[in-house]
């Protein structure tokens, strides 16, 4: 599933992190499980912190998984504040 942060970060960008924390093809899985569920939640963090709770539950590598996604989710807020920013500036 193209989520809107592949779409903004692109595929490589993601690779490059996972590979960053050296994810492997599981934890990879994982945290593509995560970036769909968001796709589909508004921002309600409880929710979303729930499900990647369970999600991550028996994954030996959850903090790493962890850092993973919030690095992305710092790469996404990082070009959003830069677009809006130009936006305003143009």
């Amino acid at each position: 599933m193209d989520t809107y942060v592949k779409k903004v970060l692109g595929e490589e960008k993601i690779k490059e992190i996972c590979d960053e924390y050296k994810l492997d093809t599981e934890d990879r899985k994982i945290l593509n499980t995560i970036l769909e569920e968001w796709e589909g939640q508004p921002s309600d963090y409880s929710k979303e912190t729930n499900f990647n709770l369970e999600t991550l539950k028996n994954s030996p590598h959850r903090g790493i998984i962890i850092v993973t996604v919030l690095t992305i989710t710092m790469e996404l807020a990082l070009i959003q504040l830069d677009r809006r920013l130009n936006a305003e500036n143009n």
